[in-house]
């Protein structure tokens, strides 16, 4: 070999070792041994003399992480052990004690990790080389993203292990460049950083993968032949592999693995911009939290705890609380759905999660006159009577309550004394600790020294203003017959005073007021902060008429509802469900359509749909409206006239009446005009028609303009009787669920199975036949497999194309 090439193949081995030493330095452990300048030109040297010895380019080669070409189709894997979800999951002390008793209490020690947010993925290594990674997906089967991951620096692309290894890790978006580049709150696309990660990891483009940085943190093994004790040992050994880990704690007792987990993870764990964001002086830090990951350490232990089709027994996923925002009520709006039902919605503007709320819902009359006031987290001590008679106060440890839901003293963990530290299950506890407490109503004492003497206070009325020195609390009665000992109050206050103005019974306009997304999804009002009134907040005052179209509101306490069936707002709302896909199914004719065709006019009611070529000119002219696109919709509104009848009953928005029950009423029927006639008695004998739908259909028939409509499309052509026929009776008999992500709607999966005789329902049980399983799937695919596993002959068909290989094999 030229002496020449065998100086440069060698200069170019050690550059790619050099370079590979400082990426594990930089992405994995956070420290920098070179400069940015200096890194650059050893990266560019390498790249010139790979160029010139293709040899050099092997699978761990740097130039291999900065992206492949687009990928055309995303090919899956079927992962060699599944990647199962925890089962066992809490929010509360309590749920955390049963899991830890169940799984032999103190002494058995348990690992801790923060749980991200993001998208777990598996990485598999062969003769110490990098493989493959693959998503999770339904946690059998996920999407190969094998040159995505080969971008993310941290994750190494040679091992110094010779035998098969898969390990886990989350897909995460580190939270600042989240803040600054992507978040919706600053102009960006996305909402969260676990929505980001997901996205980024998915791109068919590995380039746009590698611009983005996402990165790996490990946290499990899931296939390898070396043997260990601990999972911590586990773990550090894939830290001496070059793997960034998830960061551990371990605790042998009861009371340090609660408080590790009230705390946070030690207080490592804080809300931050709307998140629960891990902080932490290592180089496993800046990533979105939603819980901690409980396991028992010792590996043969798990082994005795087993497993659930589930999941694994003696894993638990600790739950953060729902995040929270305070924000005002700016204005009230009333919107009319197609029913006529008048639903308050309520102005507001704040970020949870990095999802803007503006609206949140406020359901109805009653809702707004019965908003609860707001729960208080700055409550520090309360107040107790000695023995020699002398008031004291004692400090509670604080730690972040898991549920607002929960009851003081599952909130409140630890009491804290000049004696020692306790740990508070009950009431009862606690008076032991303290011999005596003392709630003063109405500056009137009263000494508590047991749980039945707490519930004789006389408290009648519902919430309560309570003063504290300068502090005000609005409790509920509730909080006050459980926990009226726990109230802030100062060191020289010894009255507690009580009152009950009237004002404070309901929300009002400007009122202050706390937000949650329940279960991190709908936003919803959890309280009002009635002690922030300033006097300028104004009454709700519920309309007498419908503020679109002035007809009276007829009032069903608490709900209102306009009957105008002339009603603007009522009218879009009907002309959208008349038009969806379940019903007549006029492609063209959506929102922002209709919207623009009731404005001008052009809809009056919902026979106008089928004289809109009148308008046909004035349609022409409006922007972005040309012959084609209005051919195409007047196509769409003549095929209605071929529709079921089941399509055309659910299309008259019925109260109460849905698309299940629209196929019930037109195979029971067969003819529009007997079921119009049909009497409340003869309804009810229907299998699964219930005393309210019967009722609201045998009112929706005896309205003479519901009649005159009807009458309306029956000269317009509309078919009027059930012309139904199964395409075939092979799953007759035969029960299917249908759960997670499909490749086309749960709609079309269900009509094909009801065509050919079979039944959809919405749970798993010992009778179900068939389970028919998208990506993400969650609980339902669990109990099926569970079932199987204890011998129920349910079969499990994975995705669409099992599916239609299914339709065929009958």
């Amino acid at each position: 070999m030229n002496k020449k090439i065998e100086l440069e193949l060698e200069l170019g081995i050690e550059l790619k070792e050099k370079i590979k030493t400082y990426d594990h330095a930089y992405y994995v452990e956070n420290k920098q041994l070179v400069s940015d300048a200096e890194y650059d030109r050893f990266m560019e040297q390498y790249i010139e003399l790979e160029k010139k010895h293709p040899e050099l380019k092997t699978s761990d080669s740097p130039t291999q992480r900065v992206g492949s070409d687009p990928l055309s189709n995303v090919p899956k894997k079927t992962h060699t052990t599944p990647l199962l979800s925890i089962e066992n999951k809490g929010k509360t002390e309590r749920d955390i004690r049963k899991w830890y008793e169940d799984c032999g209490g103190n002494g058995t020690k348990i690992l801790i990790q923060p749980k991200f947010d993001g998208a777990t993925v598996n990485v598999s290594y062969e003769d110490q080389i990098y493989v493959d990674a693959v998503k999770r997906g339904n946690g059998y089967i996920g999407d190969l993203i094998t040159e995505n991951v080969k971008t993310i620096r941290s994750v190494p692309m040679a091992i110094s292990y010779n035998e098969q290894l898969e390990v886990r890790g989350e897909g995460i978006m580190y939270c600042t460049p989240f803040f600054e580049k992507y978040s919706k709150q600053n102009g960006g696309d996305y909402s969260n950083p676990r929505n980001l990660a997901s996205g980024t990891l998915g791109l068919l483009d590995p380039k746009l993968v590698a611009e983005r940085k996402p990165d790996i943190v490990f946290f499990d093994i899931g296939v390898c032949k070396e043997e260990f004790q601990y999972d911590e040992d586990r773990l550090e050994w894939l830290k001496s592999l070059g793997f960034k880990v998830t960061p551990y704690k371990t605790v042998d007792n009861i009371d340090d693995l609660l408080a590790t987990c009230m705390s946070y993870f030690d207080g490592k764990i804080a809300e931050k911009n709307g998140f629960n964001i891990l902080n932490t002086d290592g180089n496993v830090t800046d990533i979105l939290c939603d819980g901690l990951v409980l396991k028992v350490s010792e590996l043969s232990k798990r082994d005795e705890l087993g497993m659930t089709a589930r999941g694994p027994k003696w894993a638990f996923a600790f739950k953060f609380k729902s995040l929270t925002v305070e924000t005002v009520v700016e204005d009230v709006v009333i919107q009319v759905g197609r029913t006529g039902k008048h639903t308050p919605v309520g102005c507001v503007n704040g970020f949870i999660g990095g999802t803007h709320i503006q609206r949140v819902t406020l359901n109805n009359l009653g809702y707004i006159r019965t908003l609860p006031p707001a729960p208080y987290d700055d409550i520090d001590s309360i107040v107790f009577k000695t023995h020699d008679g002398e008031y004291g106060e004692i400090d509670l440890e604080f730690y972040p309550a898991p549920d607002k839901s929960d009851k003081f003293l599952e909130k409140h963990r630890f009491l804290v004394t000049d004696t020692g530290k306790y740990s508070i299950d009950s009431i009862d506890d606690l008076l032991e600790v303290t011999n005596k407490l003392v709630v003063i109503i109405k500056g009137e004492e009263m000494v508590v020294d047991s749980i039945e003497k707490l519930r004789t206070i006389d408290l009648s009325k519902e919430i309560y203003k309570i003063n504290l020195g300068d502090k005000t609390f609005i409790l509920r009665k509730s909080e006050i017959l459980e926990v009226a000992f726990e109230l802030y109050v100062n060191g020289d206050s010894k009255t507690v005073e009580v009152i009950l103005p009237e004002e404070y019974f309901h929300l009002k306009l400007n009122d202050t007021v706390v937000l949650e997304r329940s279960n991190d999804v709908i936003p919803r009002i959890i309280g009002i902060r009635y002690e922030k009134r300033t006097g300028n907040e104004k009454d709700i005052v519920w309309p007498e008429n419908c503020p679109t179209c002035g007809e009276p509101l007829e009032e069903l306490y608490p709900l209102h509802f306009c009957n105008s069936l002339n009603c603007p707002d009522r009218l879009k709302g009907s002309l959208l469900h008349f038009a969806s896909r379940d019903a007549m199914n006029i492609d063209g004719l959506g929102t922002s359509i209709v919207e623009l065709f009731v404005d001008r006019g052009y809809l009056k009611d919902l026979t106008d749909i089928y004289i809109l070529s009148m308008y046909e000119e004035e349609i022409l002219s409006i922007k972005g409206f040309g012959k084609r696109k209005l051919t195409k919709l007047y196509n769409a509104i003549e095929d209605t006239k071929n529709r079921e009848l089941h399509q055309l009953i659910y299309s008259l928005g019925i109260r109460e009446v849905g698309r299940t029950m629209s196929k019930t009423l037109a195979k029971h029927f067969k003819v529009l005009d007997i079921l119009m006639k049909a009497t409340y008695d003869e309804l009810v004998q229907i299998k699964d028609i219930g005393d309210v739908a019967a009722t609201e259909i045998v009112h929706f028939f005896k309205s003479p303009s519901n009649i005159a409509l009807i009458n309306q499309l029956k000269l317009i052509g509309l078919n009027m009787q059930d012309n139904t026929k199964e395409d075939s009776d092979i799953f007759k008999g035969k029960i299917f669920v249908i759960t997670g992500t499909l490749k086309e709607s749960r709609n079309y999966y269900k009509d094909i199975i009801e065509k050919n005789g079979g039944k959809v329902s919405g749970s798993v049980s010992k009778k179900t036949t068939i389970v028919l399983i998208g990506e993400d799937a969650g609980s339902k695919e669990a109990t099926a497999r569970q079932l199987v596993e204890e011998g129920y002959p349910i079969k499990l068909v994975e995705g669409h194309d099992d599916f239609i290989k299914l339709l065929q094999g009958f």
